[in-house]
Order: C-alpha cells, then sequence, then structure tokens
C-alpha cells in the first residue's frame, strides 16, 4: 500500500521535481556565491576556478540533479525512507568530499587539476557541500516528502500484557 502524502506547500504533483530542482540550485548558487566572497575576502585567490560562479555553477547543478533522483527513488521505493535518508544524506556528503581531499593533496604538483591550491579554499569547498546538502534536504522534504515506517516492532509488548504480570 503506497500512501500519497503531498507538499508542505501545495506544490502540484507534475512540478514538485523541476521545483525542487531549480529551488535548490538557486538557493545554493546564492550561499555558494556568498561564502566564495568570504573566502576571497579571507585571502583566498581569485585565480582559484572553484569559487567563481562560472566554477561553481556546473557542479552544483549536477550534484543536486543525482541527489533528486536519489531522493525520489529512495522517496518510492523504501519502506522507511526517512530511515534511509538519515544515513545517506551524510554518507552522500562525506563522498562529495573525496574530489575536494584529492584536489588538496595534489595541489603542490604542477600538473594538478589546480596547481598551488591551498587547504584553506579545499575547506571553503567542503563547507559549501554541507549548505547545498542542507539547503537540497529542507527544500526537498517540504516539496517531497518522505514515507516512515508505520507499524510497531514485533519486540515491543502490548501495555495490558505487561499489567497482567
Amino acid at each position: 500500500m503506497t500512501s500519497t502524502i503531498r507538499s508542505a506547500w501545495n506544490v502540484p504533483r507534475g512540478v514538485s521535481l523541476p521545483v525542487a530542482l531549480v529551488a535548490s540550485v538557486g538557493a545554493s548558487l546564492i550561499v555558494e556565491v556568498i561564502i566564495a566572497a568570504v573566502a576571497h575576502a579571507a585571502g583566498a585567490s581569485a585565480d582559484f576556478r572553484p569559487l567563481t560562479l562560472a566554477g561553481l555553477l556546473g557542479p552544483t547543478i549536477v550534484a543536486l540533479m543525482i541527489a533528486l533522483v536519489v531522493w525520489e527513488l529512495v522517496r518510492r521505493r523504501a519502506a522507511d525512507a526517512v530511515a534511509v535518508m538519515r544515513w545517506l544524506v551524510p554518507v552522500g556528503v562525506v563522498v562529495s568530499w573525496l574530489p575536494d581531499v584529492a584536489l588538496g593533496t595534489t595541489h603542490r604538483i604542477a600538473t594538478g587539476p589546480v596547481p598551488d591550491t591551498t587547504w584553506g579554499e579545499v575547506v571553503v569547498l567542503m563547507v559549501m557541500h554541507v549548505f547545498a546538502a542542507a539547503i537540497a534536504v529542507g527544500l526537498f522534504s517540504r516539496l517531497l516528502p518522505l514515507r516512515r515506517r508505520s507499524f510497531t516492532p514485533p519486540y515491543v509488548a502490548e501495555p495490558r500484557l505487561v499489567a497482567e504480570r
């Protein structure tokens, strides 16, 4: 039995996925540009392409599209989608840090993806991932609510049986 859970904002069912994608990309990019501006003010190189709008746009769109597809698959197929997302979101964020860590470890290599990258710039990228994930989870949970398992586990005794003992 599948339950129909409506969006908290009463967005029509057919448009909730595109609205979730556009809203999460837009909000994430705004926050990421603000974080990049703070990083530049704190001394991050202006030549560090991943901290420019052009460098943020593609990866943000791709990552949030993947996140939305995974969210929707879990939402439709998992018996307890909330429980799945409680461990999947943090794992996804940590996995998203792997390219950043690789960038940081190769930062002194002239042939690396971005030569002369500092660990401070890498940490800024990692912080951006956390903010983008938080924005996505917040918007997705409002626009595409998850189901919770709705049964009592078999190991819980009924109250009247406990009272009779």
